[in-house]
């Protein structure tokens, strides 16, 4: 997978781009300044979206957040 097909992926809403979503929000968690970072993060996963995007990718970020403190926790 080349960078150019990385970046369509993540431009448009699809499951693929929500799964990503996930999985960055997933893999985020693991930082121990997590909590602090997190309005920094949402606004990078957010930016430049419709409205209904970018609740959707914020949606799965938390969610991925959510989830792996769930697990661990």
């Amino acid at each position: 997978m080349d960078i150019g097909s990385l970046r369509q992926t993540l431009e448009h809403a699809s499951l693929a781009s929500l799964a990503t979503s996930f999985a960055v929000g997933f893999l985020f968690s693991f930082n121990p300044v997590a909590l602090a970072a997190i309005p920094v993060s949402l606004a990078y996963v957010t930016k430049a979206r419709a409205p209904r995007q970018a609740v959707a990718y914020g949606g799965m970020f938390i969610v991925g957040l959510l989830v792996t403190h769930l697990v661990l926790g």
